[in-house]
């Protein structure tokens, strides 16, 4: 049975999966199930905000002398990460996206993570830049993947998120792999769309824009100025880097 670690509130106003967490703590003891949780960013959970000072799921792998408080959270997050065997952080999304992977590192590993999770779709979001400062599952010293699930706030992402997480922990503890859809779907963000919001947008549903064919992910984000990410659809074992 692996050490599971689950990060939630990253982004401090994404609160399904602390929700979730406290749910399954009670259902699922930690010991007896071999995982734990923590709270990523803190002071902005208490704030209900984004972040305080800078995006924490830029700031890894953080400095702990930085001034900036993500920049010092991110290298505590990233130096607890070593005591387990694998790191899911939970994320949430104001569009409308379900529950999908999201792998900021795209490992041999990392990809088996993810397809051990049972969700049928899988988002690739690798950028180079990142290896400076760049998401905490793209720095952990063990594999790790995000769980991203929108739209945040409502039942139906926490149910989402409840479900897989509940079927990740209870498949690790049999020492078996999540049995999910056969349909696995892997997509790798390539670009981004600038402008205004476009409410026809949908996540996953192939779209052309300037002549340009892509499928949108975070069609609804938060991210000022951005329509969307573009996406190509590709096979996993044509992504490792």
């Amino acid at each position: 049975m692996r050490k599971i670690l689950f990060i939630a509130a990253t982004h401090g106003n994404e609160r399904d999966g602390v929700k979730v967490m406290r749910q399954l703590e009670k259902e699922l003891p930690k010991e007896k199930y071999g995982y734990d949780c923590i709270i990523g960013n803190e002071k902005a959970f208490s704030a209900n905000t984004r972040f305080t000072e800078q995006d924490l799921n830029r700031s890894a792998p953080g400095d702990i002398n930085s001034s900036i408080y993500e920049v010092r959270r991110a290298a505590e997050l990233i130096e607890y990460g070593k005591n387990f065997d694998v790191v899911i952080d939970l994320h949430g999304t104001k569009t409308d996206s379900g529950i999908v992977t999201i792998i900021p590192y795209p490992t041999e590993e990392n990809i088996r993570l993810a397809k051990s999770a049972g969700l049928s779709r899988n988002v690739v979001w690798y950028s180079e830049k990142s290896k400076i400062a760049g998401p905490l599952a793209q720095h952990m010293p063990v594999p790790a993947i995000e769980f991203e699930c929108g739209p945040k706030g409502t039942k139906k992402a926490f149910d989402l998120t409840y479900a897989a997480v509940r079927r990740f922990i209870e498949a690790n503890r049999s020492g078996q792999e999540v049995c999910g859809d056969k349909n696995v779907e892997f997509y790798n963000v390539y670009g981004k769309l600038y402008g205004e919001h476009d409410p026809a947008l949908r996540d996953f549903v192939l779209t052309e824009k300037g002549g340009e064919s892509f499928y949108p992910f975070l069609s609804g984000n938060e991210y000022s100025g951005i329509v969307c990410y573009k996406m190509e659809k590709t096979e996993n074992d044509k992504m490792f880097i």
